[in-house]
């Protein structure tokens, strides 16, 4: 089942009912693909704490997709490491809501 699937069986209470708060990217690597992937990561993790891994960091068009996805979560980012030759760890902070 592709990424782009399994989110379109979810809904929002679906969503928070699975409570995910780590994801592993790895798949199609076409940058439009990978960006889908960065933008259902964000969707699922939502304003929660978070893990997200990246596999294949030296391919291009996933080096862009991973550019993208720290532009969006910016100071959300609180760690980013290189595991072993072709994986990268974010560490996500939570977002308190305010009222």
């Amino acid at each position: 089942m592709t990424s782009k699937r399994f989110f379109e069986e979810l809904n929002n209470k679906k969503i928070k009912e699975l409570n995910i708060n780590a994801v592993f990217i790895d798949g199609d690597h076409h940058y439009e693909h990978v960006k889908n992937d960065v933008e259902l990561t964000l969707d699922l993790i939502g304003n929660k704490k978070g893990l997200v891994i990246f596999d294949d960091t030296r391919l291009e068009n996933v080096q862009k997709a991973m550019n993208d996805f720290e532009q969006v979560l910016g100071s959300r980012i609180t760690n980013k490491e290189y595991i072993d030759c072709c994986y990268m760890l974010y560490t996500i902070k939570e977002i308190h809501e305010t009222t």
